[in-house]
């Protein structure tokens, strides 16, 4: 066998053996002679077992699927060595030469095998009948005997002939003796008795196809018995065995015999119609022959060769000793059959031959000429014949390789062997062609998987995945590694066929990654032509040449025209049970896509070079619709087929530059302004595919800015601001092992938490200082901060769990301390929740505040549990899910209002809580959605039972609730009164990019009565937008230029939420002559229907006049004065920038109003006609006249000489 396992010895047990100790084995190696008795067996056996000794167990078990009775040494024979078999130390049965080196003789079987034929008996003396081979070299490349072309026989053996009987009468024995000895035997051995007057007898002489005598039978033949027909003038010893004599002239040697049933030819000897001479081959002329006991057939071709040697046992003239009696074994001697084996299954071409074994088993004691043929002899050649010497089982041929000098395939050819008597025998051998065969690349790419919804990496496999191809094409795009390639580090490079190769399917791609490692020995470029040879492999769902020889054609060569794909593309494929755009028949080629793209995510910028853009900014389904799973799926599919990936040609992480599509320098600075939602038209590229998805690689385009980096909020109306802000998981702690779940567990109520901020101060600093800019810039009154680290121990109290790496005080008084830092005053506190954690989690939620413009009121609620449910764990998952909520109640110091506010953070889409309920439903909504739903609506239970006890109406709702603006959670606090203030100054708001997709998972949420005092809300958009490779982390590498630390760009992965609302003390008028003064407060003071004198006094106040002729003095501060009409009004602004609102109501009825702005500040106060348009304006000395549409209304400006002195809000409108 090739590896030289598995080597065995099949042994039968012919009787029970009740102690297989007196039997052993030896083995005679290489002709050396007897070794005598090598290995003795041992325990008992049963008649009919069959016993395996083998060289070793390992490659016998693996071979034949069992394991050997026994291992030894002497089993350790190759098919050149002789075996013995000993009983009591005697030899009784032999295989084999033991002084013969078995090498080219009939019974050598080197990787084969030989096996003994049944009925055989043990004996000293090798007798190569009994024996059936294989042929050298049978099993070379066989892993195990039941996929093995030539199997191993396995317990095929039985002792004793295998009886049968005959389908009907046979001839068995003719004399052809001196004189007229003559005589045919017909038997019956079928094992009944049979009628013979349906047969007859037919002598045909010297070639003739006309009977020239006939001898009709009669009678009945018993089973087992012959019917004798002899010539009436033969010997006395003949006629006395005889049944019939008739007259006539009777056979020669050279006459053919047939026996008929009716005109059924049951049996015949010799060739009707042929005369072969004196006698036909092996015997017939003077001789007496006996037909061979195993056989059990007649010869019913009468046209076919005949040899008598195959069937016909020849005994010496006027023998007729078996006369009247026939040994018949119903078939137990081994049918005579030709196989042929190949000494290799290819051969090249040119030069090439392979030796061919033909081996016969049956009678071999006569010589046998077989006659050979090829299938295809232009490719392969066989001599005419070749002959078996007599005693011989094998003989030997060479097959012979043609070179036709085409370049076409490998060819398959079929080489046959025949001969009288046989079933021909036929083996395949390829030759290997020599010239080159190309094969196109659409060929290789086909048209599998551009079906709409084909399953990457099972529908679009390539049909010559596995094979060895031979390309030629010319290069598009260099991507090889070891410094090669000029646009990137793929370890290689696309080909695409030049366009008179081209298919022109719609279907089928001409381009393809050419796979060579990551250590090329050949440097190609673009626009070199090459002819790859290589195998067809599918790697991460993109077809490729792999296994490569790469030979340069020509250099310089026009690449081929870049291709228009048209988006959105007109189907989907699935990868993971995800979807995306079907570009498989453009896999490979360059490409161009035409459309206008926006960047959509940009999530894998930094660390391997790409982003994704698409049709449009897509928003998250469930952002504005219900969830619904038919809805959402069909919205996945129209996504997909709107979105592309842009690359960078290379294999690399954190391969800095970053490369984009700018406009400019084409790589990511700090200077740069690349942000999701700016366009990318005319995209052209080479398109590859790899970790599901569709690519860009190195691609172009053409830039366009539409997504202004906004370095400040929009202004927020009000006059109380509050905002909610993720920090990003900010830590002092630092986490000195960077990585995720690896250490150290130093943090927490137990000290087994891992840190998950910073790795080191100057990590902390870059993060602190920009997160310190957006606090400055955001300018609340009161941040509700997400993802802070769990430690509240208290200022200048922190005391660190062993091992950690602390920078002293608790993050959140660390991120004060910073912040009034950066103000240059002591104005920002923290709320203390009166414990050292909250929750057992790295993070947490918390509060800091303006202490100069609000006071806390009571102490921090904390919601853990209510009504007997956990908070953490809604559902009962068995685990904290959500984190703590917290609320505190606030009192504005320039107002008195109160406000209670509640800071969260739900559970996440991500890792599954563990609950039925909570797997994705398919609807939009998630995992985990039914725990946020829960949690949610126990918060707003909570929070109705005033959880800090002050009794605030106002109640505002921040944090991350990780909800899309129409889902569930928020639906649940919508349904109790809360009002989503984001969405409600703009519907089409985000504050989160996730997959491409824009929503909302921060939210400031306020009840009815706090909704009667709102005044704006933004989502500044200075993080979700970015880039992540601009944010102070410095984890794999980061190019530490990218940050800037003047900025608050990419602060966090969230962007903050900012909402406005106008608190005032409220003092209300009657409809009576009033005077109403304000205090020091920021008062909101409203005139009845009388004429009012209202007085401002000190504070920011909001004066609104009434129906009367009023006389308003807003006093001290930034002022706001609601002018809703009145004959005779006059306001003086007092000191303060003031802003005159002109009330919509003014010019609606038919009443003359006038307004006295007696102390207009030019440069300072603004005026707001509130879209109402200027019908006139006259100046004079020491004022101005404005007249508003409808020609009645007038304002006077005092101190203003030219109506260009006045500031308006917005644009003003003539009329």
């Amino acid at each position: 066998m090739p590896g030289g396992l598995p080597k065995a010895i099949e042994l039968f047990v012919t009787e029970d053996v009740a102690d297989l100790s007196i039997y052993g084995i030896g083995s005679a190696n290489n002709g050396g002679g007897s070794d005598g008795e090598e290995f003795t067996l041992s325990g008992s056996a049963t008649a009919g077992d069959h016993i395996y000794i083998a060289s070793e167990t390992d490659g016998f078990t693996d071979y034949f699927g069992f394991a050997p009775d026994f291992t030894a040494g002497a089993a350790n024979i190759n098919g050149d060595d002789a075996i013995e078999l000993f009983e009591n130390g005697t030899v009784i049965d032999l295989f084999g030469d033991i002084d013969t080196d078995g090498t080219g003789q009939p019974w050598e079987h080197l990787d084969g095998w030989a096996y003994r034929v049944s009925g055989s008996e043990a004996s000293p003396v090798f007798d190569i009948s009994e024996w059936t081979f294989s042929g050298p070299n049978a099993l070379d490349g066989e892993t195990s005997n039941e996929t093995a072309i030539s199997s191993f026989p396995i317990r095929n053996f039985t002792t004793g002939a295998a009886q049968g009987t005959a389908s009907d009468l046979l001839i068995s024995e003719i004399v052809e003796g001196s004189s007229f000895n003559k005589a045919i035997e017909i038997f019956n051995g079928t094992g009944a008795d049979v009628d013979l007057s349906a047969y007859s007898v037919a002598i045909y002489f010297n070639g003739n196809t006309a009977a020239s005598t006939t001898v009709v039978l009669s009678g009945t033949l018993a089973a087992g018995a012959v019917h004798v027909i002899a010539d009436d003038g033969a010997s006395a010893a003949i006629l006395a065995e005889a049944d019939v004599t008739p007259g006539g002239n009777f056979f020669n040697g050279d006459d053919a015999i047939v026996l008929f049933k009716g005109e059924e030819v049951v049996d015949s000897f010799g060739q009707v119609g042929t005369d072969p001479g004196s006698q036909w081959p092996g015997g017939g002329q003077n001789d007496t022959l006996v037909r061979k006991a195993s056989v059990f057939e007649g010869d019913t071709d009468i046209g076919d060769a005949f040899d008598a040697a195959l069937e016909w046992e020849v005994l010496p003239q006027d023998d007729v000793s078996n006369l009247g009696t026939h040994t018949f074994d119903g078939g137990g001697e081994t049918d005579p059959a030709l196989s042929l084996t190949l000494g290799a299954d290819t051969m090249p071409e040119d030069g090439g031959s392979v030796t061919a074994t033909l081996t016969r088993t049956g009678d071999i004691s006569a010589e046998l000429t077989v006659t050979l043929g090829s299938s295809d002899t232009s490719e392969a050649t066989v001599p005419a014949t070749v002959t078996f010497a007599a005693g011989s089982a094998t003989a030997t041929f060479t097959v012979t390789a043609i070179d036709d000098a085409e370049a076409d395939a490998d060819q398959p050819v079929t080489i046959t062997a025949a001969a009288p008597g046989f079933d021909d025998a036929t083996a395949e051998i390829v030759v290997e062609n020599d010239e080159v065969v190309i094969t196109r690349i659409h060929e290789i790419q086909g048209a599998n998987g551009t079906e709409a919804g084909a399953v990457v990496g099972v529908d679009d496999v390539s049909v010559l995945a596995g094979e060895t191809v031979t390309i030629e094409a010319v290069v598009t795009a260099d991507f090889q590694s070891g410094g090669f390639g000029v646009g990137g580090d793929m370890g290689g490079f696309y080909v695409q066929e030049e366009i008179t190769d081209y298919d022109f399917s719609d279907l089928t791609s001409e381009g393809i990654f050419i796979f060579e490692g990551y250590a090329p020995e050949q440097d190609v470029q673009v626009g070199d032509k090459v002819r790859v040879t290589g195998v067809v492999d599918e790697y991460s769902g993109q077809t490729q040449i792999e296994n490569v020889v790469i030979e340069i054609l020509s250099s310089g060569n026009a690449l081929p025209t870049a291709v228009e794909v048209e988006f959105p593309v007109a189907s989907v494929q699935v990868d993971g049970g995800s979807y995306v755009a079907n570009l498989e028949a453009y896999e490979g080629m360059l490409v161009n896509l035409p459309n206008d793209f926006v960047v959509t995510e940009m999530f894998n910028l930094d660390r391997f070079e790409e982003y994704r853009l698409g049709l449009e900014r897509y928003e998250q389904f469930t952002q504005s619709n219900d969830p619904d799973a038919g809805a959402y799926d069909a919205f996945l599919r129209e996504m997909a087929q709107g979105s592309i990936v842009m690359d960078d040609g290379s294999s690399l992480q954190n391969d800095y530059p970053l490369e984009i599509v700018d406009g400019n320098d084409g790589v990511l600075t700090a200077a740069d302004d690349f942000r999701m939602g700016d366009q990318i038209g005319n995209v052209s590229g080479v398109l590859g595919y790899g970790f599901s998805e569709f690519r860009i690689q190195n691609g172009t385009g053409d830039y366009t800015k539409l997504n202004d980096r906004p370095e400040t909020p929009e202004e927020v109306d009000g006059n109380f601001r509050v905002a909610s802000m993720n920090v990003l998981n900010l830590f002092s702690t630092l986490d000195t092992n960077p990585g995720s779940n690896n250490g150290p567990d130093v943090i927490g109520p137990d000290g087994d938490t891992e840190p998950r901020g910073a790795n080191s101060e100057a990590e902390f600093q870059r993060q602190l200082d920009k997160i310190v800019n957006a606090i400055v810039a955001m300018d609340a009154n009161i941040f509700g901060l997400v993802e802070i680290e769990n430690d509240f121990l208290g200022a200048g109290g922190v005391s660190p769990e062993e091992g950690a790496t602390s920078l002293g005080d608790p993050t959140i008084q660390v991120l004060v301390d910073a912040v009034n830092a950066a103000l240059g005053d002591e104005v920002f506190g923290w709320v203390d929740p009166g414990q050292e954690f909250v929750g057992g989690d790295a993070i947490s939620n918390a509060l800091i505040y303006r202490t100069d413009r609000v006071a806390l009121v009571g102490e921090m609620a904390i919601l853990e549990e209510f009504e007997g449910r956990s908070f953490y764990d809604p559902l009962g998952a068995g685990r904290p899910l959500n984190r703590p909520a917290i609320a505190q109640t606030f009192e504005d110091l320039n107002s008195g209002e109160t406000l209670t506010v509640s800071v969260n953070h739900l559970k996440s889409k991500g890792s599954l809580s563990g609950l039925e309920a909570d797997d994705a439903q398919g609807d939009g909504q998630g995992n985990n959605n039914a725990t946020r739903e829960a949690a949610a609506e126990m918060l707003s239970d909570w929070l109705a039972t005033d959880p800090t006890g002050q009794g605030a109406e106002n109640v505002l709702i921040l944090g991350d609730l990780n909800s899309y603006a129409r889902e569930d959670p928020i639906k649940a606090l919508q349904a109790d009164g809360y009002v989503d203030l984001g969405h409600a100054a703009n519907p089409d708001a985000y504050s989160y990019v996730f997959d491409g997709q824009v929503g909302t998972l921060d939210y400031a949420l306020a009840n009815g009565a706090l909704f009667e005092d709102f005044a704006g809300a933004t989502e500044w958009n200075i993080n979700s937008d970015e880039a992540d490779a601009l944010d102070y982390n410095l984890d794999f590498g980061k190019d530490p230029s990218l940050y800037t630390g003047d900025t608050a760009t990419r602060y966090s992965d969230h962007d903050p939420v900012i909402v406005g609302f106008d608190f005032y003390n409220l003092i209300a008028g009657s409809n009576k002559a009033d005077k109403l003064d304000g205090g020091a407060l920021n008062d909101k003071i409203v005139g009845g229907g009388g004429n009012d004198k209202i007085n401002g006094l000190a504070g920011s106040d909001l004066l609104m006049d009434g129906a009367g002729n009023d006389k308003i003095d807003a006093g001290v501060g930034a002022d706001t004065f609601v002018w809703q009409g009145g004959r005779r009004d006059n306001f003086t602004g007092g000191e303060g920038a003031d802003t005159i609102v002109v009330d919509a109501s003014v010019v609606a009825g038919n009443r003359r109003d006038t307004l006295s702005v007696d102390d207009y500040e030019v440069g300072v106060d603004i005026v707001d006609l509130n879209g109402l348009a200027i019908a006139d304006s006259r100046s004079f000395t020491g004022f101005t006249e404005v007249t508003l549409e409808g020609g009645r209304d007038k304002l006077y400006f005092w101190g203003v000489d030219d109506l260009s002195h006045i500031t308006f809000a917005g644009d003003v409108l003539l009329a």
